[in-house]
């Protein structure tokens, strides 16, 4: 991103890339009557999410389950399908060593959503779906803010082409010619079409 793009994004730059993130996970086509986000905003995005992201590692891996524990301060060490007491130590292992294959995006955003949707404390392949999850939401704000990026390029190049269309009905003589020898073509074409 050049540095008038990012002055032009003005000291609320944070909170407006979020917006637009909001705005750009959405999985609908961008489509010409999309409402669009700016080109600046887009660049702004791209920088931020499409860099490339390691693992989180073990050590922060480990704070993040610990994290997430705090969070569930009720939390009962009985098993939601019975009685049974387990292991918590095992528990924080086996979701330190899958918290700590993913980015630390895909954690945050995890311990943030807590998407699973009920007070017990969630099991490993919950924790793993909502951080892939997260890391899909990602893949889709970068895919739609490139989509915009293309669209307002096309409707660019169609403003300008409106713009020779328009100009050109005061063009010269050969110009008009030319035209009217295009649409001609197209006209041909389309007919020798119908017939076929």
């Amino acid at each position: 991103m050049s540095a008038t793009s990012k002055s032009s994004l003005g000291p609320d730059q944070k909170a407006l890339i979020e917006k637009a993130a909001t705005a750009l996970s959405s999985t609908a086509p961008v489509t010409e009557i999309t409402r669009l986000v700016s080109q600046d905003v887009c660049d702004a995005i791209l920088e931020r999410y499409a860099a490339p992201v390691a693992e989180i590692g073990q050590d922060r891996a480990r704070a993040a389950v610990a994290t997430l524990l705090a969070g569930y301060p009720q939390a009962t060490l009985k098993s939601r399908s019975s009685d049974d007491v387990f292991d918590m130590q095992a528990y924080s292992r086996t979701l330190a060593r899958t918290i700590a294959k993913f980015p630390e995006y895909a954690v945050m955003g995890m311990i943030d959503r807590k998407p699973w949707g009920h007070p017990h404390l969630p099991s490993e392949p919950e924790i793993r779906a909502a951080m892939q999850d997260e890391v899909c939401r990602r893949a889709v704000i970068i895919s739609n803010a490139n989509a915009h990026k293309r669209e307002h390029e096309r409707r660019e190049r169609q403003r300008a082409e409106d713009a020779r269309i328009a100009a050109g009905r005061g063009a010269t003589e050969d110009d008009r010619r030319l035209q009217v020898s295009a649409i001609l073509a197209k006209f041909n074409r389309m007919d020798g079409e119908a017939s076929a």
